[in-house]
This record gives structure tokens, sequence and C-alpha cells, in this order.
């Protein structure tokens, strides 16, 4: 009986063994770290993940800002520019991923440059606003209050912006960013 019990023990230690380099993938899965680029408003790649950034909310590609006297401003262009040059700013960024790929294969995270929150800068310059249906976005709310405050970006005097999540929702496009 101990010979079957030691045996049955050695099994059980060799499967943990086998398993125990899958759980440490399992674990990276969840960072991914590397040079990134913007690829749109507020969504990067780093390597080959496509990560949304939780807690904030861009102007679409297509969606119209207007300065003073109703002049079209490409706020997304200015937005997408500001998370490029971020990202590249330094030869890697780190991002931590919250739940499984959507349907277009990214996943949603927190990203940094150094110790720089990427969707931080962005909010600082009020190039995007907090996502109110994402808990993440409490993060945010003192740094945006401070845009406004400051007039940056989107809170500048003249500037018209409908919510991005508003105008997604307008469009018909999915909840998806």
């Amino acid at each position: 009986m101990r010979l079957e019990f030691l045996t049955r023990l050695g099994a059980l230690a060799a499967c943990l063994t086998l398993l125990a380099p899958m759980a440490a993938l399992a674990q990276s899965a969840d960072t991914v770290t590397g040079p990134a680029e913007a690829i749109g408003p507020d969504i990067i790649k780093v390597n080959d993940t496509r990560v949304i950034l939780l807690g904030i909310d861009a102007p679409e590609a297509n969606q119209p800002c207007y300065e003073a006297g109703n002049k079209l401003w490409q706020c997304a262009d200015t937005a997408f520019a500001v998370l490029d040059q971020t990202v590249k700013s330094a030869p890697t960024v780190t991002c931590t991923l919250t739940g499984a790929p959507d349907p277009l294969g990214r996943r949603g995270g927190t990203c940094k440059v150094g110790d720089q929150d990427v969707g931080d800068v962005l909010i600082k310059q009020g190039l995007a606003l907090p996502y109110p249906h994402d808990p993440q976005s409490k993060a945010y709310l003192a740094d945006a209050k401070a845009a406004k405050a400051a007039k940056q970006g989107f809170y500048a005097d003249g500037i018209t912006l409908e919510n991005p999540w508003e105008y997604r929702a307008k469009q018909n496009h999915s909840p998806l960013k």
C-alpha cells in the first residue's frame, strides 16, 4: 500500500512539474511588454497584442469635433498622434491585461511607459475622457477634472465634442471600442 501511495505521489509530482510552465505562461499572458504603436486614438499594439486602454475613451476616427466658429477639428487624429508619440517615447511599453480578447482580438489593459500611465497622458491633455462604463475610469477622474479646469484639449473654450460612447451608440456601433 505504501508503494502504491509513493507511486501515485510520484505521478502527481510529475504532473505538477509539467503544469508549472503552463501556469507561468498563463500568468505571463496577462502582461505584455515590448515596443508599441498606436493603432487608434485609444488602442495600441504591443508586439502582436492589440490593447484597448481601459478606463478612458477617445473620439472615434470618423467622429467630428468642432472648434470655435464651427470649424472642423480632427480631434481623433490629435489623440492618435499624442498616443503614438507617448508609446514610442520609450523602447518598451508594459500593459497589464484584463479579460479575454473581444471579437476583434483586442484585450483591455492599463499600459505604462516607465512609471507613466499611457491613458492618463491623454486624460491630462484633455484628449480622452474617463469612460463611465468602466470602473477603472475612477483612476482618471481627478486628472480629467484638472484638464477641464485648465481648459485642455476637449475642454478648451469653443470645442464641441459628443461623448465617444454616445456617438458610437448613435452610429449603431457595438459597445466595443
